[in-house]
């Protein structure tokens, strides 16, 4: 980066995201016991707020991950749980069975459980902040040094004068 201009990066907040995966998981695990979304739903919200924290959990991992790459993992994710309950062993059936091996990892596959994990995270997408920054994913900018050379900025990065 060229002398007189310097690049702060400004992705996700972590302190941000975990005060969103605490309000999502307590939604989810409340929708499970109290009447917080329309009956005719079902269990869908809760699944669909589980993709939602998988997204937050990916998005705190990479701060500065493009959303839509965030979401294409957290898809990632969500299918291979669920269709890993396919897969009856021993051992991960004895993980599933205690309280914290459901939550995560569930226990029957379900088909209609995967739109409510493409619903939830649509959703994740749509209110994740990072993905209201448009632009090029590299700034140029000018110099004040040298006013005829250029550095760049990341995507996410704010630049400074000093």
């Amino acid at each position: 980066m060229p002398e007189g201009n310097r690049c702060e990066a400004s992705g996700r907040s972590g302190v941000v995201v975990v005060a969103a995966i605490l309000l999502v998981c307590a939604l989810g695990l409340g929708s499970r016991h109290f009447p917080i979304f329309p009956a005719f739903l079902g269990k869908y919200p809760g699944d669909a707020l589980w993709a939602w924290m998988v997204f937050l959990l990916l998005g705190m991992i990479g701060p500065m991950a493009r959303t839509r790459r965030v979401g294409f993992a957290a898809v990632c994710v969500c299918f291979l749980v669920e269709f890993s309950q396919l897969w009856h062993a021993a051992w991960i059936d004895g993980i599933r069975s205690t309280r914290i091996g459901y939550l995560i990892l569930g226990t029957t596959f379900h088909p209609p459980d995967l739109l409510a994990y493409l619903a939830g995270i649509a959703v994740a997408m749509a209110c994740d902040p990072f993905s209201r920054r448009r632009g090029a994913s590299t700034i140029r900018v000018r110099s004040r040094a040298d006013p005829g050379s250029f550095g760049s900025c990341e995507r996410g990065s704010t630049i400074v004068n000093p």
